[in-house]
């Protein structure tokens, strides 16, 4: 079983016989699971909720069902417990962070940002996005528990004007932390035939 820190999950556990006899008495150990736990019997089958889950709930949880005539009957879950990253930090070529526009970048000129991911368990996929398309980006595993990821653009043209490049991270299905930043660019002017022309023939 997965789940995400602080959300809510049902465990589910049911014997066989059909409806529970009597009223059963509740317990949880305050230690584990404080108050954050409780087993409804009065539905069918019988659910262990845990709401919110912590990090420290991931582990192995065991339903004992006792029959009066019966062996006793024992089922086992497995849960692990994601935690997610941190919202993804984009940085320069100069390690000097960028908030929402980068540049301007000289047209012709490369473009260099590194985008780090702190946390998440486990670690989260980091990938790069401009205007919603891949990008290929290379990753590099630190010794801190953060997750670098460079993205190298050569040679950039007006179609970077103004080009939005996304980091996101994710380490559970569709669920996504994201950081967006704008390229700005230095255009080089084109040249006009008649001033290209002029200076042709003054060089002659």
């Amino acid at each position: 079983m997965l789940a995400q820190v602080y959300q809510m999950i049902k465990c589910y556990c049911y014997d066989t016989r059909g409806a529970h006899a009597g009223t059963p008495s509740h317990w949880r150990d305050e230690d584990v699971l404080e108050d954050r736990a409780v087993f409804r019997t009065h539905k069918e089958p019988a659910e262990l909720i845990i709401n919110p889950v912590k990090e420290k709930d991931a582990g192995n949880f065991r339903c004992r069902v006792d029959f009066k005539l019966s062996q006793t009957r024992n089922s086992n879950v497995n849960l692990e417990v994601v935690v997610p990253p941190q919202q993804p930090t984009i940085f320069n070529e100069r390690r000097l962070r960028i908030d929402s526009r980068a540049g301007p970048y000289e047209e012709g000129g490369n473009l260099e940002v590194t985008c780090v991911v702190y946390g998440g368990s486990p670690p989260p996929t980091v990938t790069w996005l401009m205007n919603g398309q891949l990008q290929n980006s290379i990753v590099d595993y630190t010794y801190d528990g953060t997750i670098n990821s460079k993205l190298v653009v050569r040679n950039l043209s007006r179609i970077h004007q103004h080009a939005v490049y996304t980091c996101q991270a994710s380490n559970f299905h569709k669920k996504y932390v994201s950081t967006n930043i704008t390229i700005e660019l230095y255009s080089i002017p084109p040249c006009i035939c008649d001033e290209c022309r002029s200076t042709s023939l003054q060089m002659e």
